[in-house]
């Protein structure tokens, strides 16, 4: 599917990933957006931007700036927040994956304001994820107590292996950066692997002990996978009482004749960026 139609588009009931991000943004009063994207994808932009069926949600804000800024080569998530440099200037701004969703009354971009406001340094967003699933993420070291809902970061470790996993605490793709980041980034771009660049910017923000990592609150879903993509319709779904109850009587009939132990295991800125 995702071979002619981009993994951003693909719906969880009846809205695209995208949207749940443009939304969560637009709640939060971001009103300058930049999508980081390739043009082997127009879908996106003509999905967006489109004068003939404008977009549902865009349409009634027409004060939000969107633009589209162009990472032909896929080199990794540090270099696609680089291309925003001049898009944000020396703002502090949000950057969102959309294949992360995070459901809670208080979006996880809000949540990274309001934090944001007494501290005045970078944030990423964390969330805790099982031990032996350390190696799927970029992993925290608090520098004070693990506990606390947000604290300084002492240092960030990309997919490690569990025994050498400094914490159970994942970034997830929720961060709130100052623009010190960029400058950073610029100055590690092409010095070390692509996919290490964020990783050592977000280290040398922490050895100047500006940055923290928070630790969001919510439903926090990949949806990255079609698994993902189930699980949040599931979760919609469940917010929406009838509907609910159809699925639950659904399930009840399918899964009548399945064995029980079969059945045990049934700001003001912001950048998204697209994964190629």
């Amino acid at each position: 599917m995702t071979k002619t139609v981009p993994k951003e588009l693909l719906p969880v009931l009846n809205k695209p990933l995208i949207d749940y991000i443009i939304e969560e943004l637009i709640e939060a009063e971001v009103n300058q957006i930049g999508i980081v994207t390739s043009s082997k994808k127009p879908l996106i932009k003509e999905y967006l931007t489109s004068l003939t069926q404008p977009h549902t949600l865009l349409s009634k804000y027409p004060s939000v700036d969107l633009q589209f800024i162009y990472q032909e080569t896929p080199n990794g998530l540090g270099n696609a927040i680089l291309e925003a440099k001049e898009f944000v200037d020396n703002s502090p701004f949000i950057v969102c994956l959309p294949d992360d969703l995070v459901f809670h009354h208080i979006s996880a971009v809000k949540q990274l304001q309001n934090k944001y406001k007494s501290l005045q340094h970078s944030l990423v967003g964390v969330v805790p994820v099982p031990t032996d699933k350390t190696s799927n993420y970029g992993i925290v070291k608090p520098h004070n107590r693990l506990e606390e809902v947000s604290f300084t970061a002492e240092y960030f470790v990309e997919k490690p292996i569990p025994e050498n996993a400094p914490s159970n605490l994942a970034v997830i793709g929720r961060y709130l950066f100052t623009s010190e980041v960029m400058d950073l980034l610029d100055k590690y771009s092409g010095l070390v692997p692509d996919d290490d660049l964020l990783t050592k910017a977000k280290n040398e923000l922490a050895q100047e002990s500006s940055v923290s990592a928070l630790r969001i609150s919510g439903t926090r879903i990949d949806a990255g996978s079609a698994l993902g993509i189930t699980q949040a319709a599931i979760h919609e779904l469940s917010r929406q009482p009838e509907e609910w109850g159809q699925i639950n009587s659904f399930l009840s009939l399918s899964l009548i004749h399945i064995s029980e132990p079969t059945r045990r295991y049934a700001i003001s800125y912001a950048v998204i960026c697209l994964k190629k």
